[in-house]
């Protein structure tokens, strides 16, 4: 309970500071590049802070494959999540008609400002 919490808690901080960048460059139309090296700068000191660790996540036919064990499957249960969810958005993304519906829309069409504006 205590590590859902604790992650929860990261991803409502990590979004918070997310606003900060992303205010500047859509509302304010400052540089993207300039602006998303504030939060770096100001959340360094935080950065890198580990906590609870969760448990290794073996697969049992893989986990005979050395290179592929290596990479993928001596990993935390949340990254072999975030490996999936990846799989997840390309296959939704190419394969269906919302999916490619959103692959086709170029970035001026959707309201953002471009970096040559």
């Amino acid at each position: 309970m205590a590590f859902s919490l604790g992650f929860l808690a990261g991803a409502e901080i990590g979004g918070v500071v997310a606003l900060v960048p992303a205010f500047s460059s859509i509302t304010l139309r400052q540089s993207r590049v300039a602006v998303g090296f504030v939060p770096t700068l100001l959340a360094s000191p935080i950065m890198g802070k580990t906590g609870p660790r969760l448990a290794q996540l073996p697969i049992p036919f893989l986990r005979d494959l050395p290179v592929l064990v290596m990479l993928l499957f001596r990993q935390e249960l949340m990254t072999c999540a975030s490996f999936l969810l990846i799989v997840a958005a390309w296959f939704f993304i190419i394969t269906t008609r919302p999916g490619l519906m959103l692959h086709a829309v170029p970035p001026a069409s959707l309201g953002t400002p471009s970096e040559k504006e």
